[in-house]
C-alpha cells in the first residue's frame, strides 16, 4: 500500500522583495522612474525598517500575514515614488552658485581651507593682484564662508543626502558640472588644505608662494602643478579610489608623501633633478625611470612590491625631491 503525500511551498517575502527591486530597476532604465523618484525612495527607506519590524513581531508564524506586510510596504513605496515628485516629497539638487572675492588687506600670509564636496575645484593664480582670494562656484547644500585676517575657509555643508550624491550623478542630473573656480594671489606665502569628496581637481600652483599643501579627495581625481620655492616645502596628497598626475617644476626642493587606496598616481619630475622615491604597495606595482637606481628593497615580494630608488646625483645635493608612496591596489609611476 502506497502513499503519496503533496506538499505546497508558500510564497516567500524575500521573492516578493526580489521582484520589486527587479521593478524598480526596469522601471529606471526605462525613465519611467528618474532620480526625483529614485530620491523619494531613499527618503522613505525607513518604512522598510518599519514593515520588517512587523514581520518578525506578528508576521513570522503566518506565511499570507508576513506576505501581507512585505507586499503593502512595497506597494506604498512605489506609490510614493510615482506620486512623491508631484507633490513635494522629492529631496531636490538644485544647484545655486555664489562668488566670493576678498581683498588682499595687508595679509603677509595666508591659510586657506577648501571643502568642496561633490565639486571639481580649479585653483589659478588670482587675475587681480589687489585681491587675496576670489572664488566661483556652484554647490548644493549650504555654503559656509570665512575670513579671519590671512585665514580664509570656504566649505560645503549642509543638506546634501544620498540622493544628491549617488542617483542625480548616476543619472546624469544637476550634478556633473559644479566646479569651483578659485583665485589665489600668488604673492602671499600660502598653506593650502583642499578636499573633495566626489568631485575633481586641477589645482595650477607654479605661481603661487606655496609653503604647504594637503590635498584629500575620495573618488575624484585631481591634477596638480607643484612650485619651485626658496624653501623646501611639505605637499601632501591623500585619496581613496581617486588618482591623477603630479608635476614638480624644475629645481624645486619639495617632500611629497602620497597615500593611495585603489588608485593609480603618476609624478613627472624633471629629468636631472635630484630624486628620492620610497614606496611600499600592496597589489600594484612602482615603476620609475630607468636613471632612478634602487638602493634598497627586491623584487621578491609576493605580492606588490616596496623599495627605495635614487638618482646618482641626491646625496648631498641641496635641492631635493622625495617621494614617499603608500598604495593598497594603486600603484606609482614616476616619469
Amino acid at each position: 500500500m502506497s502513499q503519496s503525500t503533496t506538499s505546497s511551498r508558500a510564497a516567500s517575502p524575500w521573492a516578493v522583495i526580489l521582484i520589486a527591486v527587479g521593478v524598480i530597476w526596469l522601471l529606471a532604465q526605462a525613465d519611467i522612474f528618474n532620480s526625483a523618484n529614485l530620491s523619494v525612495l531613499f527618503r522613505f527607506w525607513p518604512l522598510i525598517l518599519i514593515a520588517f519590524g512587523l514581520e518578525l513581531l506578528v508576521g513570522r508564524n503566518n506565511r499570507q500575514l508576513s506576505l501581507l506586510i512585505v507586499a503593502g510596504t512595497i506597494i506604498l513605496l512605489l506609490a510614493l515614488m510615482l506620486i512623491g515628485p508631484s507633490i513635494g516629497l522629492a529631496q531636490t539638487s538644485d544647484v545655486k552658485t555664489a562668488q566670493y572675492s576678498e581683498l588682499l588687506s595687508g595679509a603677509d600670509q595666508a591659510s586657506i581651507t577648501i571643502n568642496a564636496n561633490v565639486a571639481n575645484v580649479e585653483i589659478n593664480p588670482i587675475a587681480d593682484e589687489a585681491n587675496l582670494f576670489d572664488a566661483d562656484i556652484d554647490y548644493v547644500g549650504d555654503i559656509n564662508f570665512e575670513r579671519n585676517g590671512g585665514e580664509i575657509t570656504l566649505e560645503s555643508r549642509g543638506n546634501v543626502g544620498i540622493s544628491n550624491f549617488f542617483f542625480f550623478d548616476w543619472f546624469g542630473e544637476d550634478l556633473n558640472n559644479v566646479d569651483w573656480n578659485i583665485g589665489i594671489n600668488p604673492n602671499v606665502p600660502l598653506n593650502l588644505h583642499v578636499t573633495t569628496g566626489t568631485g575633481g581637481g586641477r589645482l595650477d600652483l607654479q605661481d603661487l608662494n606655496l609653503t604647504e599643501l594637503y590635498v584629500n579627495t575620495g573618488t575624484g581625481s585631481v591634477d596638480m602643478w607643484l612650485p619651485s620655492m626658496d624653501d623646501t616645502y611639505d605637499a601632501t596628497y591623500v585619496t581613496g579610489t581617486g588618482g591623477g598626475t603630479i608635476t614638480i617644476e624644475e629645481n624645486a626642493d619639495v617632500r611629497l608623501s602620497l597615500r593611495s587606496g585603489t588608485g593609480g598616481m603618476t609624478v613627472d619630475v624633471p629629468e636631472g633633478s635630484a630624486v628620492q622615491v620610497r614606496g611600499s604597495v600592496g597589489t600594484g606595482g612602482i615603476d620609475v625611470p630607468s636613471w632612478l637606481v634602487r638602493v634598497s628593497g627586491g623584487d621578491d615580494n609576493l605580492v606588490g612590491e616596496s623599495g627605495t630608488w635614487e638618482s646618482a646625483n641626491f646625496d648631498g645635493a641641496e635641492r631635493q625631491i622625495t617621494i614617499d608612496f603608500n598604495g593598497g591596489t594603486g600603484g606609482l609611476t614616476v616619469r
